[in-house]
């Protein structure tokens, strides 16, 4: 037979102190819950995506002779790194490589044999997430707004033999829309549009004093993960 034990004035005290304990604990546990939920939706995150590189319009004027440029749909590869502020805000640092070939190059004065666009860039972006309520199967839509400096564009001409133009720090902006979902606790995949515009950058050829004006106006569509830490 097991003999019921004896609740001595210790014991009590110690069973007091005890629940107050496992009560303190509790109020701890569920607080650091509260913050976790919080941190799902703050701190860094990493992201790489690859997508369809599109030039709409990228007239090349080559000493005064302007030439009416097409350019085949082209590859671009990124990757950032940013800071979610909250559920809605965030910033992010990006270096993207995107490459065009020339279709078609044709000017009154004749036509030159081929080409491609090609430059690397640096970006500093800031976006904006749309809340819950417009969300459609945990899918929510953004926009984003982003400038930085084209590290370097060049432009490769085989109408005089091979000569390659280039220009390095050029000033350039984009805006962006785009659609995420969640996958798993800190996962994200992505689908965005972009628009990213330099102006008329002044290019410098590697074998002599000519100079190339390039309109470089282009269009993104890309696809990506996301992870946060």
């Amino acid at each position: 037979m097991i003999a019921t034990p004896v609740l001595t004035p210790r014991l009590r005290t110690g069973l007091g102190l005890l629940s107050l304990w496992a009560a303190g604990l509790s109020a701890h546990l569920a607080v650091a819950e509260t913050a976790a939920r919080w941190d799902g939706s703050s701190g860094w995150f990493v992201e790489a995506s690859a997508g369809v590189s599109i030039v709409p319009g990228g007239d090349l004027t080559l000493n005064g002779v302007r030439y009416e440029a097409e350019f085949k749909n082209g590859l671009l590869f990124h990757g950032a790194i940013g800071r979610r502020w909250s559920d809605q805000w965030s910033t992010e640092l990006e270096f993207f490589y995107r490459s065009n070939e020339a279709d078609s190059l044709v000017s009154p004065q004749g036509a030159l044999k081929g080409g491609d666009l090609a430059s690397t860039n640096v970006m500093f972006n800031v976006t904006y997430t749309l809340a819950d309520r417009w969300s459609l199967a945990s899918i929510r839509p953004y926009v984003g707004l982003g400038a930085g400096v084209m590290q370097e564009v060049d432009v490769d001409l085989t109408g005089f033999g091979p000569e390659e133009f280039s220009a390095r720090g050029d000033f350039i902006y984009q805006w962006l829309v785009g659609l995420q979902r969640a996958v798993g606790a800190n996962g994200q995949v992505y689908l965005e549009g972009r628009a990213i515009a330099a102006g008329k950058p002044s290019l410098e050829s590697s074998t002599g004093p000519r100079r190339l004006v390039a309109e470089y106006d282009t269009w993104s569509l890309l696809a990506g993960l996301r992870w946060s830490f």
